[in-house]
């Protein structure tokens, strides 16, 4: 389950998939549906390809507005961020 869980990107930091932890109403989250990761600011062309077909196509970004500029994400024009 772990090498599925952990996405490997050349320039990602900490890309998982929260997929098949339970829930609250005793489910399960569903795999390719939620995925948590560090800044992305480091992403490379590869990167964002890879992200794009594993069906990456919101980022919600739950960072500082500081943090937002100290690093800004580098996102695929097929993302769209919130």
């Amino acid at each position: 389950m772990t090498s599925r869980r952990i996405l490997s990107l050349s320039g990602g930091f900490n890309f998982r998939d929260l997929g098949g932890y339970p829930t609250i109403g005793q489910s399960t989250v569903k795999w390719h549906k939620l995925v948590r990761s560090g800044y992305l600011t480091d992403l490379v062309d590869e990167d964002l390809k890879k992200l794009i077909d594993y069906g990456i196509d919101i980022v919600i970004d739950l960072r500082s507005e500081s943090e937002v500029i100290s690093y800004p994400d580098r996102l695929s024009e097929e993302i769209e961020y919130i």
